[in-house]
């Protein structure tokens, strides 16, 4: 009988790390958020989630909910200590889903805090444009990445 060992984990792209929810802890009041939104209108896979958001705020302080495949543990509110785990990356994108820049290149916490002015200075350095007002939608896709076993 042959004995197996080494790191097990997650493998192949059917059991990689899940972000299964997204929201805005710190929404003020004047803000919204809409968890109905089709994604095929902008070129994303029906199973993306995608939520749109009106945030009129200088922090914006996003919580997500990450599956962790090889102990289906829901991890929320934490930093994922998993070895499998790199971290979660997020791309900014403008309207038309061009790559603007990568704002966050990896992170374990699953609570990430944007400052609308680094968002606004990096979307007018893409844009030309002096005022933010002339450039308000954008995407945030935040991917979560797994180390190979």
């Amino acid at each position: 009988m042959p004995i197996i060992t080494g790191p097990t984990g997650p493998t192949g792209p059917n059991n990689s790390f899940e972000i299964r929810g997204l929201d805005i802890s710190n929404l003020i009041s004047y803000g919204d958020i809409d968890y109905s939104v089709s994604p095929s209108p902008y070129g994303l896979s029906s199973n993306a989630k995608l939520i749109s958001a009106k945030v009129v705020q200088d922090n914006v302080n996003f919580k997500l909910t990450v599956v962790d495949p090889s102990t289906d543990e829901v991890i929320n509110n934490s930093i994922i200590s998993s070895a499998y785990f790199s971290g979660i990356k997020v791309d900014l994108y403008d309207v038309d889903r061009n790559f603007i820049s990568n704002v966050v290149s990896s992170t374990k916490n699953t609570n990430i805090i944007f400052n609308s002015s680094s968002l606004s200075n990096t979307i007018q350095k893409y844009t030309g444009f002096a005022s933010l007002n002339n450039y308000r939608s954008f995407f945030l896709d935040f991917t979560p990445v797994a180390n190979p076993p």
